[in-house]
């Protein structure tokens, strides 16, 4: 795992810039997957497993709200096994990633849930294939 610039790449350099490493930092965070899909989750999961990440997997954004507040409530002293970063798909049913990740931004604001990082990310569905 290296972090360039803004850029977070889980290998390979990016138009030569200066590759760091910080694969110790990211094995101690906890990492939450959200989606739908179960060829993503598994491809994710190996991924993590295989770098020794951390994750929680959740299939919507109300289970992922639901993750957070369980982990990250800001009233918790114990950070051990707070989610640092939430991986998020832009589709998904009960609550799309757009929605889930407005409602976190508020509930951070509102100082409800410790700050956590989202991305928000999308892939083709079978419709545009």
């Amino acid at each position: 795992a290296e972090y360039m610039g803004r850029l977070f790449t889980l290998g390979g350099q990016v138009n030569n810039t200066k590759k760091v490493n910080h694969k110790e930092e990211i094995q101690n965070k906890k990492v939450l997957v959200v989606d739908d899909n179960d060829f993503n989750l598994e491809s994710i999961s190996k991924l993590f497993r295989k770098l020794n990440i951390p994750f929680e997997i959740a299939y919507n954004g109300q289970e992922a709200l639901d993750k957070l507040l369980l982990y990250n409530c800001a009233s918790k002293l114990d950070d051990k096994n707070r989610i640092r970063l939430v991986l998020m798909d832009y589709n998904m049913p009960v609550m799309n990633g757009v929605e889930a990740t407005k409602k976190i931004i508020d509930l951070q604001n509102s100082k409800v849930l410790k700050p956590t990082t989202c991305l928000l990310y999308t892939s083709p569905s079978p419709r545009d294939s």
